[in-house]
């Protein structure tokens, strides 16, 4: 009887002890893309970003007006920064669009009009409720992009 209780409670304990150390290692080994939510995540990220970001005028998102923000634009433009935010943050979407200097080469952005679309980022990030420690890691990953996207007077 005795020896029946513990085969019993081998079969029943034992995967839960082996699988414990392996859920373990997939929760600190899942991208910050998979942390966040995954693409739904994002993408909400990304449409409160745009939303709150365009009528600023710290940011001067048309700059000045040369760049319309037709429905169409917008979409694209949503669509580019998900795919290089996921696959800067580790997910399986590939962005295909231009380098960023490229992108921004003669918008003459200025870096407090960066720093104020940073801001509108980190805001975005927080009313999703992304964790603090992973906003912080995509505000890291928006930082290093300001070399290639800052002109310097």
């Amino acid at each position: 009887m005795l020896r029946s209780l513990f085969r019993l409670f081998a079969a029943l304990a034992l995967p839960l002890f082996v699988s414990a150390p392996a859920l373990a290692q997939t929760a600190a080994t899942k991208s910050l893309y998979d942390r966040i939510g995954g693409a739904p995540a994002l993408t909400a990220v990304v449409g409160d970003f745009v939303a709150s970001a365009a009528p600023d005028p710290k940011v001067d998102f048309t700059r000045g007006g040369t760049w319309i923000a037709s429905d169409a634009a917008v979409f694209t433009l949503k669509k580019h920064l998900v795919d290089f935010m996921a696959q800067a943050m580790g997910g399986p979407k590939a962005y295909t669009g231009r380098s960023m200097k490229v992108t921004h080469a003669g918008m003459g952005i200025t870096q407090a009009q960066f720093d104020a679309l940073a801001g509108h980022l980190q805001a975005a990030l927080v009313k999703n409720k992304v964790a603090a420690a992973d906003v912080t890691a995509i505000m890291k990953i928006a930082a290093s992009t300001a070399p290639d996207i800052v002109e310097k007077p």
